[in-house]
């Protein structure tokens, strides 16, 4: 246990120092449970306290696994509490994420998948059917089309709007509703059903730099059209495709993006690890790429927007992949945290970033192996 004073203390581990964030956060939980919000970073978009609330659940439920302290416990279960009275789920269906004028209140899959991760994990760190209950229906809320492998977004207030055509999206929303597979046949079979088809929908340039945007095949394209007008965005995908193909600006968002995919996918890997795509080329000449390119995405050479942290994301990459050792993981995690983490502040540097999503980005530690801090 660190005493509150934790940011006087210089840890020795990442698991130390997700307690000391924790314990610096205590008092910073609002009356119903939640966390103070932050803002989406790529667009500054106002949000609730969907995601920090999440992510600091995720992180107390982990620091009460390494330590056994009820006031972790304590802080975790009034979290728990906040998702399971619904305050931010007013129809009933999905979680409002954000509230900027023309864009969707559920900020698309990825938004509603980080309660399904938070109460997830922290449902089976605390042994709370309800909120294991409550995160897979959520899941199911989402209509999966089973020909395609992908899912759609659901409003608010229940209403379908269509695919979500950001590759990442979809990946991000598979990887983190992949703790529920043992719990849930449904959600198993969806997702060996996403991973066969990552094949297709998944698209790379020569170099084998991930493509931002879902592609399924033209005729799959037309035929989802004709059944309904509503998916029209796919064919403003495909038909603007070879002008992204060729976009300067559009790379440099695919070069950002790429640790973005790797990361959950790796994650995917390691619990959904039967499926063919697994061996395929398209699967190897992405970490590849990623390899060939360690030092430049670190930098965040020639990127935009994308990925905060993304030494932690390759070195989970890597490490889930079985490309590497915990050597590398160490020294990948010692490099992020010396470039972006402060010590005084006890959050993540991140320019851009909101002040409560960089400290509550620690959460991005938690699945990582135990690694020593320099």
């Amino acid at each position: 246990m660190v005493d509150q004073g934790g940011r006087n203390k210089t840890p020795k581990s990442i698991f130390e120092l997700l307690e000391i964030c924790a314990s610096n956060v205590i008092e910073s939980q609002n009356a119903d449970g939640s966390f103070p919000p932050g803002r989406n970073y790529t667009y500054n978009e106002l949000e609730t306290p969907v995601k920090t609330t999440a992510r600091w659940l995720i992180t107390f439920s982990k620091v009460y696994e390494l330590t056994g302290e009820e006031q972790y416990r304590d802080v975790a279960l009034r979290s728990i509490d906040y998702f399971l009275q619904e305050i931010d789920r007013p129809g009933g269906y999905t979680f409002h994420c954000r509230t900027t004028p023309g864009k969707d209140k559920c900020n698309g899959l990825v938004g509603q998948s980080w309660p399904i991760l938070a109460l997830s994990y922290s449902g089976r760190v605390f042994d709370i059917p309800s909120a294991i209950d409550l995160a897979i229906e959520l899941f199911s809320t989402h209509p999966f089309h089973e020909d395609l492998g992908l899912w759609e977004r659901i409003e608010t207030d229940g209403q379908r709007i269509g695919f979500d055509r950001t590759l990442n999206h979809q990946i991000l929303f598979a990887a983190r509703s992949s703790n529920l597979s043992n719990q849930s046949a449904e959600v198993e079979e969806k997702i060996d059903r996403f991973i066969d088809r990552l094949g297709q929908n998944m698209r790379l340039n020569q170099e084998g730099l991930i493509k931002h945007f879902v592609r399924p095949t033209p005729k799959e394209i037309v035929t989802q059209f004709l059944s309904n007008p509503k998916y029209y965005p796919l064919i403003i995908n495909e038909m603007a495709y070879p002008f992204r193909t060729h976009s300067t600006k559009r790379n440099k968002i695919e070069r950002g993006y790429h640790t973005v995919n790797l990361a959950p996918l790796s994650k995917l890997y390691r619990r959904h690890s039967c499926q063919s795509f697994w061996e395929s080329n398209k699967c190897a000449n992405a970490i590849q790429y990623l390899e060939n390119n360690i030092e430049g995405l670190l930098n965040k050479e020639n990127t935009q927007h994308g990925d905060g942290l993304p030494g932690i994301s390759i070195a989970k990459t890597l490490y889930n992949f079985d490309r590497c050792d915990e050597n590398l993981v160490r020294d990948m995690v010692n490099e992020e945290l010396t470039r972006r983490f402060s010590y005084d502040k006890l959050r993540f540097e991140i320019g851009g970033m909101h002040q409560n999503d960089q400290s509550s980005l620690i959460s991005e530690l938690v699945d990582l192996p135990e690694v020593h801090i320099y």
